[in-house]
């Protein structure tokens, strides 16, 4: 530097956090304090940061002092202004302003941001970590989300998230005490685990479901199933289900399509009812009728016998289970029978309110049955 062009003149050994005068022209970037720490102003003479090389001792001490209010080994970026940052916690880096770290080993930026608990990264406005004895691990970046929860990853806007190892991102999402779910998009509830939603408007309980679209809903907790489309609703687990939008005076799923499969065994000709993953009948909501094409295939371990029969009819179910029954007898048709005596019969079931299949197959081999079942779906609710 040239005296002549700088107001240039030897730093003085000064006390830790006391810097020099401000120089009449221009503005002193950097200076050297008393611990030899190299510290660094902004164009407001603020300290934005100090530089240290040196044992553990002297960057443990850098640390203890880098802002007043900073909890041990926390460090403090920036003033904040009018809204200064805190950290009462233990080895947080927080930077922007108005930002909390209350628990430990944080990274928060941004504004308004609040993290109470560890191990978390918290960005954005506004954004908050409540204290909770399982709130860690948390990425967030946004404006306006609550996460109470661990191992979250949320984006977007207003989104309140509970649980554990959840993706989300959008707006106005509610993802309650659920457990790896991935949600995208607007205005969903999702409350289960597993699931995969994305869209806006969908009400989500259950797991393993995979839903996209808009205002679809599964009210009950069901499982395994996938639903698209407008407004569709679906009510039994491993059901596929599309709608196109309901009618203006109702609820989600009064016009809709849905298929679903059901499976046994037979070891003998004692008759067996099929079932949706091994245990669910194939069961139908209640106040709505449906008009229906079942498809049964039966075979034995050689494949080289079986059968295969369609029918279709109309049932429904009213208030309760007990008020189900076809609307007429159904049409059937044998589309292959090799004279083994295998049998399929579809009916109403009024224990579970459901569409029952029964097979029976062979007196001494076993037999896998198999039945794609379709259903066109109406409600005036």
């Amino acid at each position: 530097m040239r005296s002549s062009v700088t107001n240039y003149k030897d730093y003085a050994r000064l006390p830790m956090a006391t810097p020099p005068s401000r120089p009449p022209f221009g503005v002193l970037r950097t200076w050297a304090d008393g611990d030899g720490f190299l510290n660094f102003h902004d164009g407001s003479y603020n300290i934005i940061g100090r530089f240290l090389t040196g044992i553990q001792a002297t960057y443990d001490k850098l640390i203890a002092a880098v802002k007043p209010g900073a909890g041990d080994y926390s460090v403090i970026v920036g003033s904040g202004g009018s809204f200064p940052n805190s950290a009462t916690g233990q080895y947080n880096v927080v930077g922007g302003c108005a930002n909390v770290a209350a628990g430990s080993n944080n990274l928060v930026a941004g504004s308004g941001c609040r993290a109470s608990s560890r191990n978390n990264l918290l960005t954005g406005q506004n954004n908050t970590i409540n204290a909770a004895t399982y709130c860690d691990g948390n990425a967030v970046a946004g404006c306006d989300n609550v996460i109470t929860g661990e191992f979250n990853a949320v984006s977007g806007l207003n989104n309140v998230v509970q649980g554990q190892r959840n993706n989300v991102s959008g707006e106005h999402n509610q993802v309650l005490s659920s457990l790896c779910n991935e949600v995208s998009g607007q205005d969903q509830v999702v409350s289960g685990t597993y699931n995969q939603v994305a869209g806006k408007g969908h009400n989500i309980q259950g797991g393993f479901n995979q839903v996209s679209g808009q205002d679809h809903a599964i009210p009950e907790a069901r499982n395994h199933s996938l639903i698209h489309g407008h407004q569709a609703a679906c009510y039994n687990n491993c059901q596929s289900v599309h709608a196109a939008g309901k009618f203006a005076l109702g609820s989600a799923g009064n016009a809709q399509f849905t298929t679903i499969i059901a499976k046994g065994i037979t070891t003998s000709l004692s008759p067996v009812d099929l079932m949706v993953d091994t245990w669910s009948p194939v069961s139908l909501a209640s106040n709505k009728g449906y008009a229906f094409t079942v498809r049964i295939f039966g075979t034995i371990e050689a494949l080289n016998r079986g059968y295969v029969k369609e029918v279709k009819g109309a049932i429904y179910k009213g208030a309760n289970n007990f008020a189900t029954a076809l609307l007429a007898p159904v049409i059937e048709s044998v589309i292959l029978d090799m004279g083994d005596g295998f049998t399929a019969v579809v009916a109403a079931c009024t224990t579970y309110g459901a569409l029952k299949i029964t097979v029976s197959g062979h007196e001494t081999m076993p037999v896998r049955w198999i039945a794609h079942v379709e259903m066109l779906e109406l409600s005036f609710l």
